[in-house]
């Protein structure tokens, strides 16, 4: 997910027992009628549309993903009401979408709290590491465009795949072993 698409996402659109959750809609931005050209107009944040059409989407939940909202949920339960009763699976101490600036400030603590050292760390990261994965564990390129939710391919394979070039040549040569084996397959006489 983006992460203005895990700040809007709503308990609703989790599904447990499918292992799922529904995009339907993201935070974002919008601005106040520009009064005077020669400032800047205020900007505020709504839940709004998804980044493109594609960006509606239901995505597969892994079973640890599935645990850690369960133990997230079991959290909110003991925090105040407002953000136990609220619509939103990460809201802030008022019940309400979390702010950009607030992610970032809890996943500074989680970072300091893990002992990982500060590597600029960002939601972003995990999107552009999943996609990487499942390039590696031989996902075709319209089963990742369809999970990131992506208009086009191009988008996916030059943004997020991050293959190295060990990887790409391990790649090649695991291609070129089962062109070889199945060719060899051919030149075995009787």
């Amino acid at each position: 997910m983006r992460p203005r698409e895990l700040r809007a996402m709503e308990w609703k659109n989790v599904d447990f027992d499918k292992k799922t959750v529904d995009i339907k809609h993201a935070v974002i931005e919008r601005y106040e009628v520009i009064k005077d050209l020669r400032k800047k107009p205020k900007s505020y944040e709504v839940i709004g549309p998804t980044k493109s059409a594609s960006g509606v989407r239901r995505v597969g939940l892994s079973d640890l993903a599935i645990q850690a909202l369960l133990d997230w949920r079991k959290e909110l339960n003991t925090m105040p009401v407002a953000m136990r009763d609220s619509i939103y699976v990460f809201p802030n101490e008022k019940g309400e979408f979390r702010s950009a600036s607030s992610n970032k400030c809890l996943i500074q603590r989680f970072v300091k709290k893990a002992g990982i050292q500060d590597m600029h760390f960002m939601l972003y990261r995990f999107r552009h590491t999943v996609c990487t994965r499942m390039f590696l564990e031989g996902l075709s390129i319209q089963v990742v465009q369809q999970m990131l939710g992506d208009n086009t391919s191009t988008v996916v394979t030059s943004i997020y795949n991050h293959m190295t070039q060990e990887q790409a040549l391990s790649a090649c040569d695991e291609y070129y072993d089962r062109i070889n084996q199945k060719n060899a397959q051919k030149y075995i006489l009787d």
